[in-house]
């Protein structure tokens, strides 16, 4: 590992983040200490001609952690850290249980911590150095440009909660320790390796609505595998609502109203109402609720009468099948509340629980426990959020009792409602003001990490160092 000379280099020297899986943090060990030590160079490199933002931000960073109390020898080393990724011998970043759990957040400041404690683990030389969300945090601020591969011809960004919950959750975690200010999102697009190209990530999950959501032929294709394809557009639209969560911007209204014309009214007289209460009607159950969850989260605002009508094909269905056991259909009670609204009549009380995964039935006498078999009665819910925030960090969770408040609880006093929660945090906000680092750009190395050569390199034509 050289560091290139500035006057052959002809640039700035940029700063880089990279955000890494648990699986690649363990694969590419040996690219990992390359890449660091790459920072170091870089950090202690002299520039005249051009600026060096890496050792900007790291002169800025040591001060930041010496002011902290950190000794000289560990602020020197900690502010050289750029490589951040899941804790050791740990997988997962636990976004999409925790946007799956719309009613237990008004903010989603709440899911951007879970991003931030769970990446927050600093690895120098290939291997787990401390857990520090705070340094985490403080090198993200002022993020400018975010970067994720994609090679697969396979998988979109559409068909597997990963995308959203590593590259969108980061747009996340960035707008929440810059202020507001989101990044521009990109996509290093390596399926075709004769054409690699830079795109925005707005043009790629575009062409992939076009062609798969609003695409009657993969629509048809879906239709051809019953069950099984059923399952498929409840997981493709569960992982658009990730999207929505983490990025607003990646998901307009427009989006929600095209899929209302093609599910709901059959855009394409496919006979999909017909198809659904035969081969799943659970699954129309469920994109039905997520469509009105997404009105009453403010993320669409289409007519009363397209509400209504949703509302009420809804409480048919439950009427007839059984209310499906997804989070936004059997365990949302501030979405119930909305629906009833909207009919102005009660829900349904259903006569089964269905999972759309796996088929099991609940009995109708079993849903006086919780989701742990508990008995109710305690003041709060058991879920799949709240063991996201156990296991994000030691257990505790995120948030302050203080920042809670004054957002809406799962449960009031005297009241037992099913659902998930989200815990308070176990680090603390320092309320240090943003840094004034002047540029920093964002590499995300969860595609591969060849990225930093063949992204850059080739795509960008630029250079490392």
């Amino acid at each position: 590992m050289q560091l290139i000379n500035e006057s052959q280099l002809g640039r700035p020297r940029i700063d880089v983040v990279i955000v890494t899986s648990g699986l690649y943090r363990d694969t590419f060990t040996y690219q990992l200490q390359l890449l660091d030590r790459a920072v170091m160079l870089a950090a202690n490199a002299s520039n005249s001609s051009y600026p060096n933002y890496v050792r900007e931000n790291y002169l800025a960073m040591k001060d930041w952690l010496l002011a902290r109390g950190y000794n000289t020898s560990d602020a020197e080393r900690l502010a050289m850290a750029r490589i951040f990724s899941e804790p050791p011998g740990d997988y997962g970043v636990r976004v999409a249980a925790a946007a799956e759990a719309s009613n237990t957040w008004e903010s989603t400041d709440k899911i951007a911590r879970i991003y931030i404690q769970r990446l927050g683990n600093v690895y120098l030389d290939g291997s787990f150095y401390t857990l520090s969300p705070e340094l985490f945090k403080e090198n993200l601020k002022g993020t400018e440009a975010a970067l994720f591969t994609r090679s697969s011809n396979l998988y979109g960004a559409f068909d597997n909660d990963d995308v959203f919950q590593y590259f969108g959750g980061l747009s996340l975690a960035i707008g929440y320790a810059s202020g507001g200010t989101r990044p521009e999102m990109w996509i290093a697009n390596l399926r075709d390796r004769d054409n690699a190209r830079m795109e925005t990530l707005q043009d790629f999950l575009n062409r992939e609505l076009r062609s798969r959501l609003y695409n009657p032929k993969w629509i048809q294709g879906m239709m051809e595998n019953g069950y099984s394809g059923a399952s498929m557009f409840s997981k493709t639209l569960e992982n658009l609502w990730g999207w929505q969560v983490v990025d607003e911007r990646m998901i307009p209204p427009e989006v929600w109203d095209a899929l209302y014309e093609i599910y709901a009214r059959d855009k394409y007289s496919l006979g999909l109402d017909e198809w659904f209460r035969e081969h799943s009607p659970w699954t129309k159950q469920s994109m039905y609720a997520r469509m009105l969850e997404a009105v009453r989260k403010g993320y669409w605002s289409p007519s009363e009468d397209v509400q209504r009508a949703l509302a009420k094909e809804l409480q048919e269905l439950i009427e007839i099948y059984g209310v499906a056991c997804c989070h936004h259909t059997c365990a949302n009670p501030l979405l119930d509340k909305f629906i009833q609204g909207l009919l102005s009549v009660p829900l349904a009380e259903p006569v089964s629980y269905h999972s759309d995964e796996s088929g099991w039935d609940y009995e109708p006498e079993k849903l006086s426990t919780n989701a742990t078999g508990e008995e109710e009665g305690r003041n709060e819910t058991t879920s799949q959020a709240e063991q996201v925030e156990e296991k994000a960090g030691s257990g505790e969770g995120f948030g302050t009792e203080g920042e809670q408040g004054g957002e809406s609880s799962a449960s009031t006093a005297g009241e037992s409602v099913r659902g998930r929660v989200l815990s308070p945090e176990e680090w603390e906000e320092d309320g240090t003001p943003s840094s004034a680092v002047p540029i920093k750009a964002v590499v995300v190395a969860v595609g591969t990490f060849s990225v930093l050569g063949y992204g850059f390199l080739r795509l960008l034509r630029r250079r490392w160092l």
